[in-house]
C-alpha cells in the first residue's frame, strides 16, 4: 500500500495526503509542526536557509501516519517522522516519500484488528443471546 496522492509543492500544517483501505477506512500522513527543530542547531545549512526560516519561509514537520475512518470517529496513530524540512526546496517530494516509508501493513492490520476486535465480541455476544 503506498499514497497515490503527493504531497503540494508548498505545504501547511496541516495538510493531509489519504489512501483508503477499505470502504470505510482510510491510511491518512498528516503535517504537524516540529516547533523543537531548528536548524541554527545544525551544521549543514547555509547562513541563506537560516535566514529564510527565521522569516518563515520554511520549517520543520513531523509526518504523522494514522487510520481514520472516513465519519471521522475512529482515529488511530500509527507513526511519525520528525524533523522534516517543509518548503525549503522546489517540492515537498520528499514528505510524501517519508509518508510511504512510514507505512507497515502489519501495524495497520493491528489497528484495525484493536478496532474491530471490540465490536465483533459485542455483535458475537448479542447474538448468543438473542
Amino acid at each position: 500500500m503506498k499514497f497515490d496522492r503527493k504531497f503540494n509543492k508548498y505545504v501547511c500544517v496541516g495538510d493531509t495526503i489519504k489512501a483508503d483501505i477499505t470502504d470505510k477506512l482510510q491510511l491518512v500522513a498528516t503535517l504537524v509542526f516540529d516547533g523543537d527543530c531548528n536548524p541554527q542547531n545544525e551544521g549543514w545549512y547555509d547562513e541563506a536557509d537560516v535566514e529564510r526560516w527565521k522569516n518563515d519561509e520554511w520549517h520543520f514537520v513531523g509526518v504523522v501516519l494514522s487510520v481514520q475512518s472516513h465519519d471521522g470517529t475512529i482515529n488511530k496513530q500509527l507513526g511519525s517522522l520528525w524533523g522534516n524540512e517543509a518548503n525549503l526546496r522546489e517540492d515537498n517530494d520528499h514528505l510524501t516519500d517519508v509518508a510511504n516509508e512510514l507505512i507497515d501493513e502489519r501495524e495497520i492490520v493491528a489497528a484495525l484488528r484493536e478496532i474491530y476486535e471490540p465490536v465483533t465480541r459485542a455483535i458475537n455476544t448479542l447474538t448468543r443471546t438473542a
